[in-house]
C-alpha cells in the first residue's frame, strides 16, 4: 500500500511541478519585465507578482518535504 500511494503522490508532485515552473516562469517575466520597464506596471503589481512567486515555490518545496518524509518513514518500516 505505501508503494502504491508513494508512486501516486510522485506522479501528482511531478505535474505539480511542471504546473509551477510554468508558472514561476510567467511570474517571473513579469517581474523581470517591470524591473526593466518593458511593461507598464505598478509598484502594487510587481509586489503581488513577487508574493504570487514566493508562494508558489514555498508550496512546491513543502510538497517535496512531505514527500521525502512520506518516503523516509516507508524505508524505515520495510
Amino acid at each position: 500500500m505505501d508503494e502504491k500511494l508513494l508512486r501516486y503522490f510522485r506522479e501528482v508532485l511531478g505535474a505539480v511541478t511542471l504546473a509551477v515552473l510554468i508558472a514561476s516562469a510567467y511570474y517571473s517575466y513579469k517581474v523581470l519585465a517591470y524591473v526593466l520597464n518593458w511593461e507598464p506596471g505598478t509598484q502594487q503589481m510587481y509586489t503581488s507578482y513577487m508574493t504570487t512567486l514566493i508562494y508558489l515555490l514555498f508550496t512546491l518545496t513543502s510538497l517535496f518535504l512531505f514527500y521525502e518524509t512520506l518516503k523516509r518513514a516507508a524505508e524505515q518500516r520495510a
